[in-house]
């Protein structure tokens, strides 16, 4: 497998996993399973306090952002082109049994 079809399989896992977390913490939401969940996230002009959550609706952002994280991604494609070995550069000097004085 090459780099791209390497990087689509690991957004598409992300998505699902994401998913699959985003739908299970709803599920634990709407079925009332109780305890309490303490999320704090600071960064660089942003502050984030969740206090006296349900677990669920911690896995439901936690999947959310995983989700928006994989959507947001993108693929870089490279093309390379080979040149023939008989094309020369003006000035370039060759080396190994091609080479010509």
């Amino acid at each position: 497998m090459d780099d791209v079809q390497v990087k689509f399989a690991q957004l598409i896992l992300a998505e699902i996993l994401g998913a699959a977390m985003l739908l299970g913490g709803l599920y634990v939401s709407m079925r009332n399973l109780n305890g309490t969940s303490h999320l704090l996230f600071e960064g660089p002009g942003i502050g984030i306090r969740l206090t006296n959550a349900t677990p669920g609706v911690v896995i439901a952002l936690v999947g959310l952002a995983l989700v928006y994280m994989s959507l947001d991604t993108k693929v870089v494609r490279e093309v390379t082109t080979i040149d023939s070995p008989t094309q020369t550069i003006p000035g370039e000097k060759r080396t190994g049994p091609i080479a010509r004085c």
